[in-house]
């Protein structure tokens, strides 16, 4: 592991552009999810990753690194509170790991920077979602994130413990599953028929309203993220004649 990486997780703390140290908890990711980022990013040779949500820097940390590992890519990452709220911390520590000239930071909201970087034609091979979490946040900017993605490139979306991951979740499998797949590394071992049963009862007494994304939920072993992996490119001509197409989520 970086030494950078290293040290944020043993002090639990991050440096701010005022030189005080700020606590990463809760807002930072597992390591496990850092190491399943980095995985991705290796296996685009000199390609290009955009983040949603900078915070302290450490998923930057695991994305860049695995461009420096490659020899090469660019990392986008967009957070309109970095400043504010964490202090620069997250865009200090792309700079400390050397891959300044390599990053760019956008301080704002994504239904403001999303647009603009779909109409530049930007595209990515690897995105990670972790902005804001409510429903229409995440739809929106895997609205846009999506189809700036390249085919056979991977989109993460973070804490599906939260009703909102899961629903949107559960409306990409239903709706989109022409286009993307879960990505099978990055799932756990399914449950046995009687655990997915009991799984299956306990998400439904929680939410007797959404039984779809229960199904979902309780056949799969997810971690604390899924990975879609984008198997064809989206037609915008075959979604405008199918312009009633809607499945249940």
């Amino acid at each position: 592991m970086n030494p950078i990486i290293e040290s944020l997780y043993e002090t639990k703390h991050a440096e701010n552009a005022d030189g005080e140290l700020m606590a990463i908890e809760p807002a930072s990711i597992l390591p496990e999810d850092g190491n399943m980022l980095y995985s991705l990013v290796r296996q685009h040779a000199d390609g290009r990753s955009l983040e949603i949500g900078l915070a302290f820097g450490l998923a930057a940390l695991y994305m860049c690194q695995g461009h420096i590992d490659n020899g090469g890519g660019h990392h986008t990452a967009i957070d309109p509170y970095q400043e504010k709220w964490f202090k620069q911390c997250g865009t200090l520590n792309v700079e400390r790991l050397g891959f300044a000239e390599s990053f760019t930071f956008l301080q704002q909201r994504t239904h403001e920077a999303l647009p603009a970087l779909f109409r530049d034609g930007e595209r990515f091979n690897v995105v990670f979602l972790d902005g804001n979490h409510r429903f229409e946040y995440i739809m929106h900017d895997f609205f846009y994130a999506s189809r700036m993605l390249e085919v056979g490139g991977h989109l993460m979306l973070h804490d599906p413990w939260m009703p909102s991951t899961r629903k949107a979740t559960s409306f990409i499998l239903r709706n989109l599953h022409d286009e993307f797949s879960l990505y099978e590394p990055a799932l756990g071992k399914p449950p046995s028929f009687a655990g997915s049963l009991y799984a299956f009862i306990q998400l439904a007494m929680k939410n007797p309203y959404d039984l779809g994304t229960a199904r979902i939920f309780s056949t799969r072993r997810f971690n604390n993220y899924i990975v879609f992996e984008k198997t064809s490119e989206y037609d915008i001509e075959h979604c405008d004649i199918h312009w009633d197409f809607y499945q249940p989520f």
